[in-house]
């Protein structure tokens, strides 16, 4: 047999052992960071055009029933190759781009998009590599640093957090050969539940069906598959569902940091009611800057919340509708929202609390005022 002959006879074997290659396709990674409490695009928009810099910006037209109000910034980084795949995998994944998205509600996303072609089974260890990759953080967590270098003036209370929502997402154009979704599922779930886990060892059924419960099928090539950490979209033209599995990162993010915002303002509350107050510190502050305080931390928190879940519509397109649904169920949004809306309404019970305490500090300090005068005026009789 020629040597053409048995690296046609070793890449079918492969094709066959491995599953359908991947002709064409892509690995998106998302980091997405909080760095504010507000960013004025537009002033953005004009330093980036004031440097010499437009055509570092790239807009992304987007159909009416998908829209952002307002609508985020993109902006086109300098790319560098950093995670490429790993040469036992099989993926070729070729020197991709870096993207940088500003939102008006103080996020910013860095995506990353490399182009995939190989075997499918090559995405089981290029997603464990991606899972929890330093390298890549640490790289998005330095562009997004110099981007906010020139745009530091067009951000509400500047401060990069540490906190990070990390996602995945593997898209696939076409395979190598015609494959329909459900055969695709039918003949690779536990090979799709595996990558979306980066698992390296076989799941069980029941986890490999818990992976695969937050999926859609749309036509018979159309399949996204939504996971906590990652997903898997089957579809060509798709930059619509994959601009709302980004969204729905971001939220993750803003939720996170929002809760945990409000934890520290509780217990900054429980703390400040608790500790022990001097009688004359009640009678000449009754609580006013702790009021100014909560009041302060409440509305911020309550603006960020309605800002950033009326940030997206969705009008008149169940399909996105859907896969945003979907994508709010596996992140447990609805809990999260839950659980802030709860922390709200304590905080406000807390700053009534503390405004009642000044009314009474208030009264007390007049009726003391008023004994006092009593008091003088007896003395002064007696004097007289």
């Amino acid at each position: 047999m020629t040597s053409a002959a048995t690296a046609a006879a070793d890449t079918h074997t492969a094709s066959a052992s491995h599953g359908p290659v991947i002709a064409s396709g892509q690995c998106r990674v998302l980091y997405a960071f909080d760095v504010g409490l507000a960013i004025d695009l537009d002033a953005c928009r004009r330093m980036v055009v004031e440097a010499g810099t437009d055509e570092w910006v790239r807009r992304r037209g987007s159909p009416s029933y998908f829209a952002y109000h307002p609508p985020p910034l993109r902006i086109q980084d300098v790319a560098r190759e950093l995670v490429p795949g790993t040469p036992r995998s099989g993926i070729e994944a070729s020197r991709g781009e870096v993207a940088i998205t500003l939102y008006d509600f103080g996020a910013v996303t860095v995506e990353y998009n490399y182009p995939l072609s190989g075997p499918l089974a090559g995405l089981l260890p290029l997603s464990r590599e991606l899972d929890g990759n330093v390298t890549l953080q640490q790289d998005a967590a330095g562009r997004t640093a110099r981007v906010l270098e020139r745009i530091r003036s067009a951000v509400t209370r500047f401060e990069l957090q540490s906190a990070v929502e990390d996602y995945v997402i593997f898209q696939v154009d076409r395979f190598d050969r015609p494959t329909d979704a459900q055969s695709l599922l039918a003949a690779h779930a536990p090979l799709l539940a595996a990558i979306l886990r980066a698992e390296a060892g076989p799941l069980d059924a029941a986890e490999v069906e818990e992976v695969l419960r937050n999926r859609l099928i749309y036509g018979t090539s159309d399949l996204v598959i939504i996971d906590w950490n990652s997903a898997f979209v089957f579809d060509k033209d798709c930059d619509d569902t994959l601009s709302v599995l980004q969204f729905a990162n971001v939220e993750l993010l803003e939720m996170r940091w929002l809760d945990g915002q409000l934890n520290r303002s509780l217990d900054e509350a429980y703390h400040l009611l608790s500790r022990p107050r001097p009688f004359w510190r009640r009678m000449l502050r009754p609580y006013g800057r702790v009021s100014a305080r909560i009041s302060s931390l409440q509305v911020d928190a309550a603006v960020l919340f309605e800002n950033v879940n009326n940030a997206i519509k969705l009008v008149g397109d169940q399909y996105l509708a859907r896969v945003y649904r979907r994508a709010l169920e596996r992140f447990h949004l609805a809990e999260w929202d839950a659980d802030i809306l709860r922390k709200l309404d304590v905080l406000r019970d807390i700053h009534q609390s503390l405004v009642d305490r000044a009314g009474a500090a208030r009264m007390e300090a007049l009726e003391w005022i008023i004994i006092l005068l009593i008091a003088a005026e007896i003395v002064l009789s007696f004097v007289r």
